[in-house]
């Protein structure tokens, strides 16, 4: 009987576990800089076997930013020689051309790593707002700029 009760126990914290790891973080308004052409770019992750993914980070062109949960810490900002070369990637992209959907959620992949990039820009006065996602099974079709950006941010090799 005790070993019942204890068996029933660890998996029901097992499975809540699983299933409060695999919750997205919470979306939050994106803050982006004041002026023309001025951005932030924020990439969050889950899945992976905890489902907890890889960390989030946020940058914005004025070299603010915020790492949670990443592999390697991360300074606060950015100085200039780290922050232009990402810079000059984000000024081109071209964020009407991004697919707007998210990976299947019955993905043949259950333990992938997810990730999505959120990414805004002052043009013309208006905040333009773009999503990608992809999942590890999908990655190689999306734009290697941004999958680059997303992988040099999640692994802080600014």
């Amino acid at each position: 009987m005790r070993i019942a009760l204890i068996t029933v126990v660890v998996a029901a914290l097992a499975s809540s576990a699983l299933i409060g790891g695999q919750t997205p973080p919470a979306e939050e308004s994106l803050s982006v800089p004041d002026g023309d052409g001025a951005w932030t770019i924020r990439i969050t992750t889950g899945g992976g076997f905890t489902g907890r993914g890889r960390g989030n980070v946020t940058l914005t062109s004025q070299g603010t930013l915020t790492c949670l949960q990443t592999l390697r810490p991360c300074d606060n900002k950015l100085v200039d020689d780290k922050l232009r070369p990402i810079a000059q990637l984000v000024s081109s992209f071209d964020p009407s051309k991004w697919a707007s959907e998210r990976p299947a959620s019955n993905s043949l992949c259950n333990d992938c790593y997810t990730t999505t990039v959120t990414f805004a820009r002052r043009e013309g006065g208006k905040l333009k707002v773009a999503t990608l996602s992809w999942d590890d099974t999908t990655q190689s079709k999306m734009p290697p700029d941004l999958v680059k950006i997303a992988e040099t941010a999640l692994l802080g090799k600014w």
